[in-house]
């Protein structure tokens, strides 16, 4: 639990001639975490070379193309897998289906491209169609210029005519924009143009009217008909993909999932090291697997292999070890950074104590049961989301148990409004108690801090000894026990302070210097801050209940208002207190963490490990 899964390293050899089975078996494994070979200069090599895809490896890519670019076509593919048939099958079955979406496609590709096009018009049509002008004029003249478009300056048909007497102006409203079309003597279309410009015009294109005669009015409808024909006959295609999926969906899906399989297997020897007649691969597996693997190893390549295990040197791939409830919050691992080989593993602790920070600040018990029902419900709706959501439920029990130890209901001391005699064992409902809680925070916060620095001792002592471990985070244990009794004792917080703190704070300082140097010394206010970040528990936790509380305030008087005023009191209630939960779930989620990552572990840890992943394992 403390430990990350013990990996062995391995170096497998073997003849060519068997590379291929060795391959398949070590996929159906799926134990060995591959390490790229990379090469080496050529007197180095002896004769070694990165490695080939197998021959078969361009025909399944080709046909896995196909299929992929099938699947994205297709509507929604469903239906039980087929059977798997083999690669010179499939290419002609998925080259026939390939010819006959390809069609349908460009089919469709034409449909929307006429669409577009008349949706272009159309939009041309409705603007032009308040200036209650035949098509016909939309012609290109001899002697005339016209211009069609938005103007914004009112007064712009008297200035036009100031410069021409030769023109007819025609205006109209589209919506709330002025349009106009100018029809002028084409000798004075450029000073026009000037002019147009000057009063903010804003041109339509009417190039595609030069086609079109007639009225506007029966245009808009011939076109709002070609509209709708061309829909339908998009509808038509999509059926007849939903025809083709239907009919072929599965088997594309299925064959899709085996040649990835195959895929991978045909790409794997670019990672392997192989000569004229042997190939090598090295990496790492499970170490209670070695033996399973080199006897199923041996049993397929009829003894032309051989495989060697090696002491563990560096980093080997992590695989986090964790059962029950803890193995979910391996989530804030793979979020943060993996534990590297010889690290303690924190998922456990984090396990023990994001819940309890949680619950500290939410700590309202009708938030905890709501939450504990909705992520409940989610956990089977949404599976991929079952780690996150199964430390959401974790934490809405530790809302519970917290929320029924501050007795708070939705902001309300439920026990004690219905005469229930509870024992209060915490409370933020009073100064008093805020007080106490700043304490009970600080106190999570000291014992926190010095868990950190006692796994770190454990690290150190397995990476460096036990001098480095004493002097680099035993001290900082020594010289907490001193600092903060001393502390205390310095602001008149505690009657006094025993003797012998003042002892732990300067042999734990001296320690400290001696083990880190300047850099110890510069650090030694550091667990005062610290320890202060852990406030935010009591903080965050005092401002969720007053704005429940203040939620409360507004809606009571209203349900003393009539039937309407217990609706709209209902509405504040229902809305405030969503607002305050999704605020309540996030904050206190995000600081958790934040004191984890933060003042957690980096008094102990490196991380930077890499996640083991065996070759054929494939996402669920």
């Amino acid at each position: 639990m403390l430990k990350t899964k013990r990996m062995s390293r391995v170096s497998i050899v073997g003849s060519k001639t068997v590379m291929t089975g060795v391959i398949s078996e070590l996929y159906d494994m799926n134990l060995l975490h591959i390490d790229d070979y990379v090469k080496k200069d050529d007197a180095e090599s002896d004769g070694f070379d990165i490695g080939s895809p197998l021959e078969e490896s361009g025909k399944i890519s080709e046909t896995l193309v196909k299929l992929r670019s099938l699947e994205s076509h297709l509507p929604k593919i469903k239906g039980q897998a087929s059977k798997h048939e083999d690669i010179s099958d499939v290419d002609v079955k998925i080259s026939k289906i390939e010819a006959e979406v390809i069609e349908k496609i460009d089919e469709m590709t034409s449909v929307d491209d006429a669409r577009a096009k008349l949706e272009g018009q159309l939009s041309e049509l409705e603007v032009v169609s308040c200036l209650s002008l035949s098509l016909d004029v939309f012609c290109e003249y001899d002697s005339l210029k016209y211009f069609v478009g938005y103007v914004r300056d009112t007064s712009f048909e008297a200035k036009i005519k100031k410069i021409t007497k030769k023109c007819n102006v025609y205006t109209g409203m589209h919506g709330k924009k002025l349009v106009a079309g100018v029809f002028v003597d084409k000798e004075k279309g450029d000073e026009v143009q000037t002019l147009l410009n000057e009063s903010g015009f804003s041109e339509i294109n009417t190039s595609g009217f030069l086609e079109l005669s007639g009225s506007v009015d029966v245009m808009i409808d011939e076109t709002e008909s070609k509209i709708k024909k061309l829909d339908d006959a998009k509808e038509k295609i999509n059926r007849e993909l939903a025809k083709i999926s239907e009919k072929w969906g599965a088997y594309i899906k299925s064959n899709e999932e085996t040649l990835s399989c195959e895929a991978e297997k045909a790409e794997v020897p670019l990672r392997f090291s192989v000569s004229d007649n042997a190939f090598v691969v090295k990496g790492w597996i499970p170490a209670e697997k070695f033996n399973m693997m080199d006897k199923r190893l041996q049993d397929v390549s009829t003894g032309k292999i051989f495989v060697k295990k090696y002491e563990v040197v560096g980093n080997a791939p992590i695989e986090l070890e964790n059962k029950g409830p803890a193995k979910s919050f391996g989530f804030f691992m793979d979020l943060y950074s993996l534990p590297s080989y010889k690290e303690i593993d924190p998922t456990f602790f984090m396990f023990l104590m994001f819940p309890v920070f949680f619950g500290f600040m939410l700590g309202d018990w009708g938030y905890g049961v709501l939450t504990l029902i909705i992520f409940t419900l989610l956990k089977f709706k949404v599976p991929k989301a079952k780690d996150i959501l199964n430390v959401l439920i974790i934490a809405s029990i530790s809302t519970i148990v917290f929320g029924l130890l501050y007795d708070e209901f939705f902001g309300i001391e439920l026990f004690h409004e219905m005469g229930i005699h509870f024992p209060h064992l915490l409370t933020r409902s009073n100064s008093a108690g805020a007080s106490m809680l700043i304490v009970y925070a600080l106190g999570l916060g000291i014992l926190h801090i010095a868990a950190g620095y006692l796994i770190g001792f454990v690290n150190e002592l397995r990476e460096h000894g036990l001098k480095a471990a004493i002097l680099e985070k035993l001290s900082w244990i020594v010289y907490m026990a001193g600092f903060f009794p001393v502390l205390l004792g310095f602001f008149g917080m505690i009657p006094s302070v025993p003797s012998y703190c003042y002892g732990l704070l300067v042999v734990g300082g001296v320690m400290i210097v001696w083990g880190e140097g300047i850099k110890g010394a510069l650090e030694l206010i550091s667990p005062l801050t610290n320890v202060l970040s852990y406030a935010r528990l009591m903080a965050v936790g005092l401002a969720s209940v007053i704005l429940a509380e203040v939620v409360n305030e507004m809606a009571h008087p209203m349900f003393h208002a009539g039937v309407a005023g217990a609706i709209m009191g209902m509405v504040v209630l229902v809305a405030g207190h969503s607002v305050n939960i999704c605020l309540g779930l996030m904050s206190p989620f995000i600081h958790s963490m934040r004191l984890h990552y933060v003042e957690f572990f980096l008094k102990f840890y490196h991380g930077g490990g890499k996640k083991y992943l065996p070759f054929g394992q494939r996402e669920s």
